[in-house]
């Protein structure tokens, strides 16, 4: 329903998947899933006749993320690919792999009836994997077992030879 000036409000649920499988219940506020990105650019700047003013920038394209924090850990599921991405839990694997070839795909789909159904109704990122160095953990005791992730969403072809880093629908 529209606002008083005709503004669009929206909420919503979507499905998550990773790598197709469905991730499962994932933590209210903060820990729904959340797209981010960071846009890289070289400054023009440090100039004979401007001094240390920053005059423009030039845009070199941007990283994208993902993050969301999972509350079902099950073994083989969603949320422990995407926790240790490189293979079978707790083994370490194979060294000085490709990250992109590892990456999976992570899906969005809103769920029908929400007043986010179509805006969008899907949001795919192909190549999708935990960001090197982000701090993961699992806490092992009496509470429940959160897995927080953050994932780098590497650019591809979208199609055409559009790059970029997900397809909306």
């Amino acid at each position: 329903m529209p606002g008083p000036a005709g503004e669009v409000y929206l909420a919503g649920e979507y499905n998550v998947t990773y790598g197709g499988v469905a991730v499962g219940t994932m933590e209210g506020d903060a820990g729904l899933p959340t797209i981010e990105h960071t846009a890289q650019a070289e400054p023009v700047a440090n100039t004979s006749r401007y001094g240390k003013s920053t005059l423009t920038h030039f845009g070199l394209g941007a990283d994208w993320f993902a993050a969301f924090t999972c509350l079902e850990a099950s073994p083989g599921g969603a949320a422990m690919s995407a926790f240790w991405p490189y293979g079978t839990f707790g083994q370490m694997g194979t060294i000085a792999r490709d990250l992109f070839t590892l990456s999976a795909a992570l899906v969005l789909t809103s769920i029908a009836g929400t007043p986010a159904s179509a805006l969008p109704s899907s949001v795919t990122a192909s190549h999708a994997i935990l960001v090197p160095g982000f701090a993961t953990r699992l806490v092992y005791g009496p509470t429940l077992r959160k897995v927080p992730l953050r994932l780098i969403l590497y650019p591809y072809n979208l199609g055409g030879g559009t790059i970029g880093w997900c397809s909306v629908v």
